[in-house]
């Protein structure tokens, strides 16, 4: 199975204007590569046209789905849900990226846990510009896995 022949819409739970990646280009038992081409009509679009740099974390948290996708159907099991807990060591070069960017989207399994707790070295490169980030992320077999959450504490 070529990883560019993977339907993105089957290994990132998203769909319509919020499935941000365009394209699978290489992937390994520790990493994932992609590409974005910033939309003008997306839902992170400003009035402007442009599209701030902090949405970036949501493109890699969408690289780190596609790679467990990746990961889980070469592997012949189910997909499971995945929810981002966070993004450290934020950087980017710019403040926002225009329509029409092509960025390659690189994340790098770090560490996981057998919980399903993972960390995730990534960065996104465009032509002029650099963004990188760590997210923390974390698999489950469903939303109610997670149990009720006492807000009260």
């Amino acid at each position: 199975m070529r990883v560019a022949d993977l339907d993105l819409r089957q290994l990132v739970p998203h769909s319509g204007q919020m499935l941000l990646l365009d394209e699978l280009t290489g992937a390994t038992e520790s990493s994932l590569d992609a590409v974005c081409i910033v939309r003008d009509d997306g839902l992170f679009t400003l009035d402007d046209g442009q599209v701030p740099a902090m949405v970036a974390i949501e493109y890699m948290a969408q690289a780190v789905a596609a790679f467990a996708g990746v990961r889980a159907s070469l592997r012949h099991e189910p997909i499971k849900l995945g929810l981002l807990l966070g993004a450290r060591n934020f950087t980017s070069s710019v403040a926002y990226f225009s329509p029409g960017d092509r960025l390659a989207v690189g994340v790098k399994l770090v560490i996981e846990s057998v919980n399903g707790l993972a960390v995730f070295d990534c960065e996104i490169t465009g032509r002029d510009s650099y963004t990188s980030a760590r997210l923390t992320v974390i698999t489950i077999d469903s939303l109610d896995s997670l149990g009720a959450i006492d807000v009260r504490r």
